[in-house]
């Protein structure tokens, strides 16, 4: 050969070199762009409900999107004999721009590569990526590392299989799809997507399949409820029907009115089960119940001085529902007079004999008792007077003690067609005279201190009463009351006895009637001797001309008249009236 041909020679040699080195950087290139895109199995649906026709397999390169999969290729083993059982080339694909691939049945959504229906074997069965061509996989090809770039061993409740298990590296598991016990409703997926790394599948979950985009947050649901029905609410912030994985939730107890929260039970995750506030992580289904309790108001009574009576509580008890309505009603005993409340009563009056109150906080109530001396008495009373009755007056009378101030004394009228009050004569700022009278009567009545109109009092049986009370206590209508009485008259005039105006009296003592003396329109009742018998006693009324504003005092004796004839038998003296004795 010739210099020229040597040459030429050499020419050709250098071409084949430079076209080889070419091919081999093209190659590198391509394997290098693959391998930094970090293909992987991203998800897989194996057991899908019906006809398993929404089987497939995605994979993802990490979100860097139109990735070439020339050179790729997807292989199937099966778990009966751990060999291949279908390969998928995948030179002239890529990845779309999100950075994902699916191979799958014609119904799938965003699937790139359709592959026959029931391709998948529900495992213990295995995916595998592989550089290669499906040429290198025919089936029955025994597992194989070689140019592995990751793999997926799956189940659905099978026992692991330990042929297939080398596809991983070490220790990582063979991935269950039935593990959130719906195999046919999720797929295998890595959450977060694209986690976990080639060949590893610890981060794989069950949840419902997302072909051909990103893998679905994990959520968990929250249910909150209260006890007891009614009790309360619970508010939740952010409000929602499902929470991202790690997602906080602030939940707040807010009681009813009447309620106390007392604490949450169920799936506090660490928060504290007595705080109404409270935050829980959402990295499980959680069920939490409020517990809420009627709040239970304290009532206190005490009675001042001691033994001077009783309270009486209705209804009877001293807890009481937040809210509750309750009556105190006092009772003296003997001797002893109320005089008012003390401590928690609200805007309820003190001089009141009986208070309403509300339960809205706890209370401590004081009923305060005294044994003033109050020498008062009724003394006379003229229900029934000439005409049109202008004359009526009820007396008052300290004994003769005189100028008597009847603050805190109320003169009260009852009626015995019903038993109760129809009448009330607050006598605060008066006093009894010098001779210590006193006078409520019609305008036209002598020595009469406080007017009232005319036919102010009933005829009967009807009673008048003196109280040490406010008259606040004896609105009309106010049934008939041993509470504070001071002195009672129960009268009449010829009316049957009435039977809810005597508790007024001492036990046995009379109804008295103005009519008997058989002149009701010219008589009084009046105590007589003046100012005798003693309180609620009414023995010793008489019926007499009215003395208003002055003793009672008896008539003269009757006085005889003698009268004789001189001479005897001269003639006679005619009489009229004709009696024995006369007034």
């Amino acid at each position: 050969m010739g210099k020229n041909g040597r040459q030429v020679a050499s020419l050709r040699r250098f071409s084949t070199f430079v076209s080889y080195l070419f091919c081999v950087v093209v190659v590198s290139l391509f394997f290098s762009t693959v391998l930094s895109a970090q293909v992987l199995i991203n998800e897989v649906d194996a057991d899908t409900p019906g006809s398993d026709d929404m089987e497939f397999i995605e994979l993802y390169d990490g979100g860097g999107g139109n990735t070439p999969l020339d050179g790729l290729v997807v292989v199937l083993f099966n778990g009966a004999d751990d060999q291949s059982y279908r390969a998928f080339d995948l030179d002239g694909f890529s990845t779309d721009s999100d950075g994902f691939f699916v191979l799958g049945n014609a119904g799938v959504a965003n699937v790139d590569l359709v592959i026959p229906n029931n391709s998948l074997q529900n495992g213990a069965d295995a995916v595998a990526l592989y550089t290669g061509d499906a040429s290198d996989f025919p089936n029955d090809t025994p597992v194989t590392t070689s140019n592995l770039i990751d793999a997926l061993v799956y189940d659905t409740s099978d026992a692991d299989d330990a042929g297939l298990l080398v596809l991983l590296n070490p220790n990582e598991p063979q991935v269950n799809e039935n593990a959130g016990g719906d195999a046919a409703l999720n797929s295998n997926q890595r959450f977060p997507n694209g986690s976990g790394g080639a060949r590893n599948t610890s981060t794989y979950t069950q949840l419902p399949p997302t072909p051909g985009a990103a893998n679905l947050v994990v959520q968990w649901s929250l249910t909150t409820s209260v006890s007891p029905a009614g009790g309360g609410s619970v508010t939740r912030d952010p409000d929602k029907s499902a929470y991202d994985d790690g997602e906080s939730v602030d939940l707040t107890a807010i009681p009813n009115a009447g309620f106390e929260f007392v604490n949450w039970a169920g799936d506090l995750g660490g928060a504290n089960s007595t705080d109404p506030s409270i935050t829980v992580v959402m990295d499980q289904d959680r069920s939490l119940t409020a517990h809420f309790a009627a709040i239970q108001r304290k009532l206190t009574i005490t009675v001042s001085p001691a033994g001077a009576g009783d309270v009486v509580v209705d209804p009877n008890k001293t807890s009481f529902a937040d809210g509750e309505t309750v009556h105190l009603t006092v009772a003296p005993h003997a001797g002893f007079f109320f005089d008012h409340w003390a401590g928690d009563i609200g805007t309820a009056n003190p001089k009141a004999f009986s208070i309403t109150l509300i339960m809205d906080q706890d209370r401590s109530v004081t009923a305060h008792f005294s044994s003033p001396t109050v020498p008062l008495l009724i003394n006379e009373l003229d229900a029934d007077t000439p005409g049109s009755d202008d004359m009526e007056f009820i007396e008052l009378y300290d004994g003769g003690a005189g100028h008597t101030s009847l603050d805190g004394l109320v003169l009260v009228l009852f009626n015995g067609g019903t038993d109760k009050s129809y009448r009330t004569f607050d006598l605060h700022g008066f006093s009894t005279d010098t001779d210590g009278f006193f006078v409520l009567g019609n305008a036209g009545v002598q020595n009469v201190d406080l007017v009232f109109g005319k036919s102010s009092l009933q005829n009967g049986a009807d009673a008048a009463a003196l109280f040490w009370a406010d008259a606040g206590n004896f609105p009309n209508g106010t049934p008939v009351t041993t509470t504070n009485l001071v002195d009672a008259l129960v009268y009449d005039t010829d009316d049957a006895d009435d039977a809810g105006l005597l508790v007024l009296l001492n036990p046995g003592q009379p109804q008295v009637n103005e009519n008997g003396g058989g002149d009701k329109d010219s008589h009084s009742n009046q105590r007589l001797p003046n100012g005798s018998g003693g309180r609620r006693n009414t023995d010793t009324y008489v019926q007499l001309p009215p003395t208003p504003g002055a003793p009672n005092t008896p008539p003269p004796p009757p006085r005889a008249l003698t009268v004789s004839v001189t001479p005897n038998g001269g003639g006679t003296v005619k009489l009229n009236p004709d009696k024995a004795t006369y007034d």
